[in-house]
């Protein structure tokens, strides 16, 4: 029997599966880093998304002086001098004998 080759080898396979089993390890870690990643790359593309369409309504409200106008009688309920504002009360349902 070869001493030396024997100890090499025994020393050497153990040695081997240490780093095989850190390396799985990382290897499952790096796969939940990439989920992560896409998961918040997922993120910024819809933020993105939002953004620009954030953007070409606040240029068109800058630019659209009736959309403006609409937008502030809608949300903020103004007039102009001079209008009548009428205000329907919704009826009650007739009661069922």
């Amino acid at each position: 029997m070869n001493w030396p080759k024997f100890l090499f080898l025994s020393l050497l396979l153990p040695l081997l599966g240490g780093f095989g089993y850190l390396f799985y390890f990382k290897i499952e870690e790096l796969v939940e880093i990439k989920k992560t990643q896409q998961r918040y790359q997922a993120e910024i593309e819809s933020k993105e998304a939002r953004l620009s369409y954030l953007i070409k309504e606040t240029e068109a409200l800058e630019n659209d002086p009736d959309k403006l106008e609409g937008l502030a009688r809608e949300k903020l309920g103004l007039v102009e001098p001079n209008e009548k504002i009428y205000i329907f009360e919704p009826t009650p349902a007739p009661k069922v004998k």
